[in-house]
């Protein structure tokens, strides 16, 4: 029999609490961060003397707090989960570090073994398949204090609850009904909220919305409860949904990300062609806000301009959905391959370019990723060095290939195309010829070229039947590779001369 596969979705629904609700939530959140600041400590002692795991479960009678132990327990989870999500990180850059360091195969392979069973920190483990000694323990806690030492630990000091049924009754209203002898039929929703004076729950009246209606899901007793830095509160509801039936047309695009045109499919087909114009008056409304504060030495946050930073959000994310929903609903594909790149560009502020690194990148990476979740599409990131100087055609890379920001002309096979249209087709080959899930993953930008150089320059010194070289502009044909770069200057010139040289001797028998 099989599962179908679930997905669960956060809602925000608005509440109509009174001032006094309000002051009792706000106390609750107080108590509740101080007492994951608490947790968190004790976490991480655990850590490093005795297990090598944040365990979710702990002795919440040690923490002193004014919540009731069902509400310690609920920051306990929490707070694990945040850890734990770190530590997923945190292995995966041990991972990384362990790879490309000169180690033996066998030293390599034990660290690997310690590294995801989580025994840095123990000195006396035995494994059935691999021997490690007193210097493979010591050497993996060097490089997991190396790696911790270069993310700052998560300090709980705005954490939202992510509350559970022990403390947040969620229950629909029926009209004509009443919730703890309290009428609400002018409202969707109660949620009976436990807060940090036991036994004095406070009554939260929601009401629904028709994006929250239309969802379909079945609702989960599930809450968030958030207070931002003004003090304002918020709840969101989640939902569970079952995911819908998809039947792809086309096997895989790729997508070029970008700011002039936020998405190009492999085929040429552009996607939120105004969204860098968009972006620009945004930009030339929020920064004279922001330089007129910092000379007046006042806090960068204020209403008028969080308002406008909360715009730009919005229209980030609405821009975001409505072109990939667009290219979903077009191309029906099996998987996408996209590139990780740092979303900047020139003619933006430095604050704004920040921004976008951070929010903008996210929301299309979870939309991405929402693709999977809803309809079971594969999404497929490649390394993005030298995508854009890299001809989809021949393979040839080279900063002269790419003559101005949209115009992409191949010095070696003369392709002529659009720079964006260019990059999504080197997007697709690289992500076609990966057999892992992410294409020269965590490999430096320098050994990327010289892997691609590598893949093109091989066809043409095969002693069997290398393919024809292109004419010269007198139109004859150059007779080799090295003689063909012998007569054409691009600045990489050097480094494929070089790396020809180291081929030769193996592809070509004396």
């Amino acid at each position: 029999m099989s599962v179908i596969p679930t997905y669960i979705r956060s809602y925000p629904l608005q509440h109509h609490c009174n001032t006094g609700k309000i002051a009792a939530i706000k106390e609750t959140i107080g108590e509740y961060r101080s007492a994951c600041k608490t947790l968190a400590l004790g976490m991480w002692r655990t850590f490093f003397q005795e297990t090598g795991v944040f365990a979710n479960r702990l002795d919440c009678k040690t923490v002193t707090t004014g919540l009731s132990s069902r509400y310690t327990q609920t920051a306990c989870v929490q707070v694990a989960g945040v850890l734990n999500s770190l530590l997923s990180n945190r292995k995966n850059d041990f991972s990384r570090i362990v790879e490309k360091s000169n180690l033996s195969d066998t030293d390599r392979h034990v660290l690997h073994t310690i590294n995801r069973n989580n025994d840095w920190y123990k000195k006396d483990v035995s494994y059935t398949k691999v021997t490690a000694d007193a210097s493979h323990f010591a050497l993996s806690r060097k490089i997991m204090k190396h790696i911790l030492s270069q993310h700052n630990r998560p300090s709980f000091k705005r954490i939202n609850m992510a509350l559970d049924a022990k403390v947040a009754e969620i229950r629909e209203v029926d009209k004509m009904d009443t919730f703890n002898g309290t009428p609400g039929a002018a409202f969707d929703y109660w949620v009976r909220l436990s807060t940090a004076e036991k036994g004095n729950p406070v009554l939260v009246p929601l009401t629904t919305n028709d994006y929250f209606e239309n969802a379909g899901g079945n609702l989960l007793n599930s809450l968030q409860v958030n207070m931002d830095y003004r003090g304002n509160i918020s709840f969101v509801v989640a939902k569970e949904h079952v995911q819908q039936e998809y039947h792809p047309t086309v096997r895989e695009i790729s997508l070029d990300i970008g700011l002039k045109k936020l998405f190009c499919v492999n085929d040429g087909a552009m996607f939120g062609q105004k969204f860098f114009d968009q972006l620009k008056e945004y930009d030339a409304r929020i920064q004279p806000l922001a330089a007129n504060r910092r000379r007046q030495n006042l806090m960068e946050n204020s209403e008028r301009l969080d308002a406008q930073w909360q715009d730009l959000r919005e229209y980030i994310k609405n821009e975001t959905n409505r072109c990939i929903n667009q290219i979903v609903r077009r191309y029906k594909p099996q998987r996408i391959i996209v590139e990780t790149l740092e979303f900047r560009y020139g003619g933006l502020s430095r604050r704004m370019n920040r921004f976008l690194s951070n929010m903008g990148l996210s929301t299309i990476y979870d939309k991405l990723a929402s693709l999977t979740e809803e309809l079971g599409i594969e999404i497929v990131e490649v390394n993005p060095a030298y995508t854009s100087q890299e001809c989809h055609k021949c393979g040839f890379v080279s900063k002269s290939n790419r003559r101005t920001q949209g115009e992409f002309a191949c010095l070696f096979c003369g392709c002529k195309c659009n720079a964006d249209v260019n990059g999504s087709r080197t997007v697709q080959k690289r992500g076609s010829l990966c057999s892992t899930k992410n294409c020269y993953n965590g490999t430096k930008k320098e050994s990327v070229q010289k892997l691609r150089i590598l893949d093109f320059l091989k066809p043409y010194v095969s002693a069997t039947s290398p393919p024809a070289l292109p004419k010269s502009s007198s139109g004859a044909r150059y007779r080799s590779i090295a003689n063909w770069l012998l007569g054409n200057s691009f600045p990489e010139r050097s480094l494929y001369q070089k790396l020809l040289s180291e081929l030769v001797p193996v592809h070509i028998s004396p």
